[in-house]
């Protein structure tokens, strides 16, 4: 991490993040967001992509908004993961278009999938079934990285409206900096 050369491929096991020492205080965040604001996305996507080189990802589900995150990032930086997550219910289509823009933009992805196939669990614990599926790989894909950028746009619903630019977040123990450039 980063590849050299854009194309799909499963998750990474090197651990690539800086010494935590590094990292912006909760407060140092709290200011980035106040001065980003105002920005367009793509300015505060590139600001991430400065703070946190090379320890940041871009999450996608292939729906408008992480499209549109996941090709910014591709000319602001080519290197940068896309991080996908693979449950293995996806529609065809999903899988169609993942394909599609991974060539056309030629995006850095990197796939995430279950460590197991619970079958249906889906039909009798879906709590159960989400943290097989999309929980454990989340937090897998995001012990690689110290920025989350997400899709999440403040304009979705009055709870996402006071949804700040930048937020500090404790994953697992350790600080990460979710980004909300939309």
């Amino acid at each position: 991490l980063p590849s050299t050369h854009r194309r799909r491929r499963d998750a990474m096991t090197t651990d690539t993040r800086a010494p935590a020492s590094s990292f912006p205080s909760p407060a140092g965040l709290q200011s980035a967001a106040a001065s980003l604001r105002a920005q367009p996305p793509d300015e505060i996507l590139a600001w991430a992509l400065r703070t946190f080189p090379g320890r940041t990802a871009v999450t996608v589900s292939f729906g408008g908004p992480g499209v549109a995150l996941a090709y910014m990032a591709s000319r602001i930086e080519p290197t940068t993961p896309i991080v996908f997550l693979d449950t293995g219910f996806l529609f065809p289509e999903t899988y169609a278009l993942r394909d599609e823009l991974v060539r056309r933009y030629d995006l850095n992805l990197v796939e995430y999938k279950p460590l197991t196939d619970p079958g249906p669990l889906y039909e009798t614990d879906t709590d159960g079934c989400c943290a097989i599926r999309k929980v454990e790989p989340m937090q897998r894909a995001l012990g690689h990285f110290d920025a989350w950028v997400s899709g999440v746009r403040r304009d979705q619903s009055p709870t996402r409206a006071s949804t700040e630019v930048v937020e500090h977040h404790l994953v697992n123990g350790r600080p990460l900096a979710k980004v909300y450039p939309l």
